[in-house]
């Protein structure tokens, strides 16, 4: 079985300090918690609600989740959690029909929605910084779960920027284990890859892919059912094993994809697993050997992709 994560986040190897950004009074106690709160079920058809998606500056030196409380509780703040522990909040208001401002004293961004109910993000910055960020609606019978990585050239260190993973949608995932039943276990679907980069502009540069291939795991691979499979990850779960009894599982698994990244290709694979690991969580292949990260090629270019 492969990697998971269900509100974990990782780091980015680029990330400063935020403390010195978040430095207007935001009572935290009267805003979203990323943590806890859940979607207002009686707003899940409509556009006012929870939303969460990632927030990268044009240098991806700040980079976190962004969680945003449109109304779902009647009021309009939001939150960064920052992959340094730090948190950035932000406080709402209505600015013009369809359109809210968010804002902290060196951060803000506006959240617009069409007559069709699409949410986008614009005008986003952070102390001086433009903001590339892409959110997606929280509802509460497929709850969104992001996950933040980085990418870097492994022959120039200084093209990388940030890989991320945005899941609205379950499954259930059955490994055989004759002579025994199988075993089930949950996993979350990885619906978006979201990638950003400093291109040397203003703004950077963003990515989005949302359209996943099957891959099926290799022959040697026993943490892998051998029928095709979407990109999952399960988050950190127990599952209980045949023989072996109570396992610890927590894993990632989406091989062999291809995303279309402006102009070019992209082809790029990734597997975190915990159960192929031991005590501790590898990178692996789609055969479950162990290697030093995920990979990536794209524009002439080939790397690695990481979470920490």
């Amino acid at each position: 079985m492969l990697l998971v994560l269900s509100g974990i986040i990782f780091s980015c190897s680029k990330q400063e300090s935020t403390e010195s950004i978040n430095d207007i009074e935001i009572d935290f106690s009267k805003i979203i918690d990323s943590e806890i709160t859940v979607p207002n079920v009686n707003l899940d058809g409509s556009v006012k609600g929870l939303y969460k998606g990632v927030f990268v500056s044009a240098n991806t030196e700040h980079h976190g989740v962004l969680s945003i409380n449109f109304m779902n509780d009647g009021n309009l703040n939001a939150i960064v959690d920052f992959t340094d522990g730090t948190k950035l909040g932000f406080i709402g208001k209505e600015v013009a029909s369809n359109r809210y401002t968010y804002y902290s004293k060196k951060a803000q961004f506006d959240l617009v929605y069409s007559d069709a109910n699409i949410v986008t993000i614009e005008n986003a910055s952070i102390a001086g910084l433009h903001v590339n960020s892409k959110v997606v609606k929280d509802i509460s019978t497929n709850r969104t779960l992001v996950g933040l990585g980085t990418f870097v050239d492994s022959s120039d260190s200084n093209f990388g920027g940030t890989w991320d993973f945005i899941s609205t949608a379950s499954t259930v995932i059955s490994i055989p284990f004759p002579p025994f039943p199988d075993v089930s276990f949950p996993a979350d679907l990885i619906t978006e890859v979201v990638v950003c980069y400093d291109d040397g502009t203003p703004t950077g540069r963003l990515f989005s892919d949302t359209s996943m291939e099957m891959f099926t795991g290799g022959p040697t691979c026993q943490f892998l059912p051998p029928t095709p499979l979407a990109p999952f990850f399960t988050g950190p779960i127990v599952v209980v094993l045949p023989i072996v009894g109570a396992t610890p599982v927590d894993e990632w698994a989406a091989f062999n994809q291809t995303s279309v990244f402006g102009n070019h290709t992209s082809s790029w694979s990734l597997g975190y697993s915990l159960a192929a690991g031991g005590p501790g969580q590898v990178y692996v292949d789609s055969d479950c050997n162990e290697i030093p990260a995920g990979t990536w090629s794209w524009n002439s270019r080939s790397g690695t992709i990481s979470f920490y």
